[in-house]
């Protein structure tokens, strides 16, 4: 599917939004789900190296576009170094969407969303799209970086909680000294210090694969039933 760089925007720090306009084209797609990008779709020597899948930022509401959201690790990747340089309107190859990262459809039971680094982002989707819609979800997010400079969304994320009361906003940052609030690396004892019962819900954690893995296993070790919790593993970015 052809598509255009129609956005591009800095909202965190080293962290690249941009948003592809699908030229009248309007594929459907579930909030969590990821799409491939292939930049430079004419240089078939690096086909490879410049095509990426990453989750869907935005909301499906958002009709005939596709966004992401990526640190810009440049010494790592061509992928990033070309999206770090790319202008409005150059050229980019939509593949495949795909995923099975998504939000239940009944609503009843509460939903923890762990969001780890850059693992925030298909949350974006999911809880845009369930605003939008007045989806009567129990939602607890717990978002977890380093530092605040790197939290993309946070500002939206809690205008959200402000406006919405079935939103629960736990912000964790871990290595930043001047930070007076919660510092500790999202864990069952975390959670249950802000949520009390961590029974009954559904977990879904989202990040770097290593970090995902912690978190899930330390919710397994309290008993929570390894069925209800997903996981959603962003490697090499």
């Amino acid at each position: 599917m052809k598509a255009i760089v129609s956005k591009k925007d800095m909202v965190a720090e080293m962290t690249c939004y941009a948003e592809f306009d699908l030229l009248g084209e309007n594929p459907s797609f579930i909030p969590g789900q990821y799409f491939f990008v292939t930049l430079k779709p004419d240089d078939q020597v690096h086909k490879d190296e410049l095509t990426h899948h990453f989750s869907i930022v935005n909301s499906p509401n958002q009709a005939g576009t596709l966004a992401l959201t990526t640190r810009l690790r440049l010494e790592q990747s061509l992928f990033k170094r070309t999206l770090n340089e790319a202008k409005i309107g150059d050229p980019v190859e939509i593949g495949k969407i795909a995923g099975s990262f998504v939000l239940p459809e009944p609503t009843a039971k509460p939903i923890v969303m762990i969001a780890l680094g850059i693992g925030i982002t298909p949350f974006i989707s999911m809880l845009r799209w369930a605003f939008e819609e007045n989806k009567p979800y129990q939602f607890t997010l717990v978002y977890s970086d380093n530092e605040v400079k790197s939290m993309a969304f946070l500002d939206e994320l809690k205008q959200l909680e402000a406006d919405h009361n079935n939103l629960k906003l736990i912000t964790s940052v871990t290595g930043q000294q001047d930070w007076d609030g919660e510092n500790r690396h999202v864990d069952a004892q975390l959670l249950k210090q802000y949520l009390g019962d961590i029974a009954g819900r559904l977990y879904f954690v989202s990040g770097p694969p290593s970090i995902v893995e912690k978190v899930a296993s330390s919710l397994k070790a309290a008993g929570i039933p390894e069925d209800t919790v997903k996981t959603d593993n962003f490697s090499g970015y």
